[in-house]
């Protein structure tokens, strides 16, 4: 006899002595679907009518009874069978309603991840280390929402909404102790982890921010800074908010920063009016002159275009570090030698450039970033990181 294995969050897949047997009948159909019903409502007894109007809530099966029947017994076989049950059976029958038989061996990732959650919580306030070390187990198990194959399906809202409340819940109540024992690492690399399941929660980025700045991490939290409100400008239009700008103020309003002054702005433009090639500004500058040419295009009803330029591996993957700042420096170079005098390029963060093109031409910005790809692939003589663009026209109206 052994174990079944459930995981249900970030993916579907059940497994039994290391043996997947959801994958054996291809697409998940009606048959894992009732499965997954009856798990997620393990705790209950649930009329056969009920579940027919889950499985078949468009009325298209003839004899939704007669199919539920057949379903339970095919699913039966294969849950049983798997587990070695006898005189047991994984899914019962009392009174015409179906249950999960709770008494069978199995392990479920959903119903591990809420025991840690509560076992951290209540020993948050004595044990804090002890706590931490049980978040930490209970957010290995949380890998994405909850039966993420089954979008469409109503009746998955309620649970899948109740896990990633209880997943952001969690890493507030992480944070909070973290935020005490002042452990400002442990907190970074949570809320790390967590952007890749949560991307657009600010209070998230607030808190990671704010550990940034207490570790003197200046140069990183203004990357950061204006990596997550351009995000969220462009997926909600929504400007940063009050604490947001106040973070910000934090980090510029010092004197070990790199802000720049009107007096070095003049300076480098007076240098750049006499070399060639494009000018290479920082975040704030570039944001800055970008919305003074939005005004001026408005006025004069002309073209821009702003392009984003990502290193990645030839997977879409973040490089290694190492290999990341090198191929960094040498697209700046490719990029000063190969764009127009008046052109701008700034560093958005440490896998992004951004630049500015004064044309009105979609061709001949086509044209100039395959120049660059072209000089950059002659330069790094490899093809282990590529730079790829997305173009943003910007025209007369101000409308991306």
């Amino acid at each position: 006899m052994c174990d079944l294995e459930i995981y249900t969050l970030g993916q579907f897949s059940v497994c039994c002595d290391s043996h997947q047997i959801s994958a054996e009948s291809g697409r998940l159909g009606k048959l894992w679907e009732l499965f997954m019903y009856l798990v997620t409502y393990r705790n209950k007894k649930i009329q056969a009518v009920v579940i027919q109007e889950v499985l078949w809530p468009d009325d298209k099966c003839l004899d939704p009874g007669k199919s539920l029947k057949n379903l339970v017994h095919r699913l039966r076989k294969k849950i049983d069978d798997c587990l070695g049950l006898e005189n047991v059976s994984a899914i019962t029958f009392s009174q015409g309603c179906y249950s999960w038989n709770g008494n069978v061996s199995y392990r479920l990732d959903a119903e591990l991840f809420e025991a840690r959650c509560r076992e951290a919580r209540d020993l948050s306030e004595k044990e804090p280390l002890q706590a931490i070390t049980k978040y930490r187990e209970a957010f290995e198990l949380y890998r994405g929402d909850y039966l993420p194959n089954l979008i469409y399906n109503d009746w998955v809202v309620p649970i899948r909404h109740h896990y990633r409340q209880l997943f952001l819940r969690s890493v507030f109540e992480l944070i909070e102790i973290c935020e005490k024992e002042r452990h400002y690492s442990e907190i970074t690399a949570v809320c790390e982890k967590t952007f890749f399941i949560e991307p657009f929660e600010e209070e998230l980025h607030l808190r990671y921010l704010e550990a940034l700045l207490e570790e003197g991490k200046k140069v990183q939290a203004r990357s950061h800074y204006q990596y997550i409100t351009a995000l969220l400008y462009r997926e909600f239009g929504a400007k940063p908010s009050f604490e947001m700008q106040r973070l910000y103020q934090t980090m510029t309003n010092t004197r070990d920063t790199a802000e720049v002054n009107f007096s070095d702005i003049r300076e480098l433009l007076k240098e750049r009016e006499i070399a060639d090639g494009a000018l290479l500004c920082d975040a704030e500058s570039f944001d800055l002159i970008c919305r003074l040419e939005k005004r001026r295009a408005k006025r004069g009803g002309h073209a821009f275009f702003i392009v984003t330029l990502t290193l990645t591996d030839p997977e879409f993957r973040m490089p290694q570090e190492a290999d990341l700042s090198k191929a960094m420096e040498n697209l700046k170079q490719v990029l000063l030698s190969s764009m127009r005098q008046g052109d701008l390029i700034s560093q958005w963060n440490e896998s992004q450039l951004v630049l500015l093109l004064f044309t009105d031409v979609h061709e001949h910005v086509e044209i100039a970033l395959k120049r660059i790809k072209d000089n950059f692939d002659k330069e790094s003589k490899a093809g282990d990181i590529i730079p790829r663009s997305t173009i943003h026209p910007m025209f007369a109206t101000g409308k991306m």
